[in-house]
């Protein structure tokens, strides 16, 4: 086990400052990652779990290298979304109703979430987001759907 994790530790620093131009934030990269390679289903004891994905959180000072170098894995891989919450709602996350023009049908509107179902989609700034909006998507998040 030490052998992988050092060379996991070393590809992973080789790639945050060589590739990325950042230094001492390579736990940053093991965690994207991390989160790119989880399963989203797998069988335990005969029995499916149909949630097996990963949801992380990446918390720190502002400038630190955050967005950064996760943006940066996403461009690299080329698989995912990288998305700005700062000007986003529960609406623009999950989705709702639109009426279109002066139409008297609506239609439905998909948010990033559902969007990007079974794909890896980072939400960056979710500080934006209020408490409640948060919270709502809790159950969308959860949903193995």
């Amino acid at each position: 086990m030490k052998q992988i994790r050092d060379r996991l530790q070393k590809f992973d620093t080789d790639m945050a400052e060589n590739y990325f131009g950042i230094f001492g934030r390579h736990y940053i990269v093991t965690a994207a990652l991390l989160t790119y390679c989880s399963a989203l289903k797998f069988y335990l004891q005969d029995r499916l779990l149909p949630r097996g994905w990963m949801d992380i959180l990446i918390m720190g000072d502002t400038r630190c290298g955050k967005s950064a170098l996760v943006e940066g894995v996403v461009r690299h891989i080329r698989m995912g979304e990288f998305f700005k919450c700062e000007n986003s709602s529960f609406a623009g996350l999950v989705g709702g109703l639109q009426q279109i023009g002066s139409r008297a049908r609506w239609d439905i509107i998909w948010g990033k979430i559902p969007l990007n179902h079974g794909k890896l989609l980072v939400a960056d700034e979710m500080s934006s987001l209020s408490v409640g909006d948060i919270s709502d998507m809790s159950a969308v998040r959860s949903s193995s759907g």
